[in-house]
């Protein structure tokens, strides 16, 4: 029994540990490259602001974490990026609570060249 609960125990703090690391020091090496049509932006009531975007053609959930808090303004967003060609770099990162990766965490946001966001 005593052995069960310490293996259950390590398993359950790997499991904390693996979860909850954070996206360290973000980069354009560490980032892959998603392109398509921005078809949605939506601010969350989460503290700082997380931004949503949505790309037309793509089931996946991209974020940028704290988005408001970091000058993206979602409805300006709204009204003059719906609909236009983007890039979406997204960390390269996988974490349990999200193991089949349908959410990204947007680390630069490109349009037609210009830089829309970045983390770096």
């Amino acid at each position: 029994m005593k052995t069960f609960l310490r293996i259950s125990g390590f398993a359950l703090l790997l499991f904390v540990i693996l979860a909850l690391r954070p996206i360290m020091n973000p980069s354009l090496e560490k980032s892959d490259l998603v392109m398509g049509t921005l078809t949605g932006v939506l601010e969350t009531n989460t503290p700082g602001g997380d931004v949503f975007l949505k790309l037309a053609e793509d089931d996946r959930r991209f974020y940028i974490n704290r988005g408001v808090e970091n000058g993206v303004s979602p409805e300006t967003w709204k009204k003059e990026f719906t609909g236009k060609p983007v890039k979406l770099y997204y960390a390269r990162h996988w974490t349990p609570l999200d193991p089949f990766g349908s959410t990204k965490h947007v680390t630069r946001v490109e349009l037609d060249e210009e830089v829309l966001y970045s983390e770096f």
